[in-house]
């Protein structure tokens, strides 16, 4: 149908979710040696950390937050697949363009007294800048100092190389022809001397977020409640 790249083409960016979830649990894990025991997964999908990190969940308490439509989907694949449902994780159904953060997590008795690392990979894209600035609030007026959040975001188009721009297009309508069109992007650092993402978004409400370093790829960003 024209509409999915060839493998030869989607080769360039099929490591990009590899990488980050590399990258986030790399993070995760130099967390949890400083002692954080809570983790929290926005829009989770179908990620499967909880079953592929055994030795992690043993010293975790794991949220993972997504839309009710999406985590069903999620537990029937599952039950094909002969896997059960890990009794350690707690399922938050939910929609953040909706709910706040902290409404949602409380709901699933998460401990607002003690920090967490937040993995929000692969969402960013599809909301806009409000619904973004709402999320970070959530995170900087909820939870306790010492609480990381790791994201990715979308690079502004003038950023991306010229040849992986056709394949962006094409990615970019293709998800828009499915009804889930990318809505923001930034400049990423360090072209930018201050990261677009703060700048336009620091008010008062996330003023204690702070950027500690970007990630291995320019399109990751790490913040933290300072202790």
């Amino acid at each position: 149908s024209g509409e999915i790249p060839h493998l030869g083409e989607a080769i360039h960016i099929l490591g990009q979710p590899l990488t980050r979830a590399r990258f986030g649990e790399d993070c995760l894990e130099a967390m949890m040696a400083q002692g954080i025991d809570q983790y929290v997964i926005v829009g989770a999908g179908y990620d499967t950390f909880a079953l592929r990190r055994p030795d992690l969940m043993e010293g975790l308490t794991l949220y993972e937050l997504d839309q009710e439509a999406t985590q069903e989907t999620k537990f029937q694949r599952m039950r094909t697949a002969g896997i059960e449902i890990p009794e350690a994780v707690r399922y938050v159904r939910t929609d953040l363009t909706e709910e706040r953060l902290q409404d949602a997590l409380a709901r699933a008795e998460f401990d607002f007294t003690r920090p967490a690392v937040v993995s929000w990979f692969g969402v960013t894209y599809y909301l806009d800048r409000d619904s973004i600035s709402r999320t970070l609030t959530s995170i900087a007026q909820s939870m306790a100092p010492g609480t990381t959040v790791v994201f990715d975001y979308l690079a502004d188009s003038a950023w991306i190389p010229s040849d992986a721009r056709p394949l962006q297009e094409r990615a970019a309508a293709f998800v828009a022809r499915r009804g889930e069109p990318w809505l923001s992007d930034f400049v990423p650092p360090p072209t930018c001397p201050a990261f677009s993402l703060i700048s336009d978004m620091m008010k008062s409400t996330i003023w204690n977020l702070t950027a500690s370093r970007s990630g291995t790829a320019q399109t990751i960003l790490i913040l933290t409640i300072p202790r």
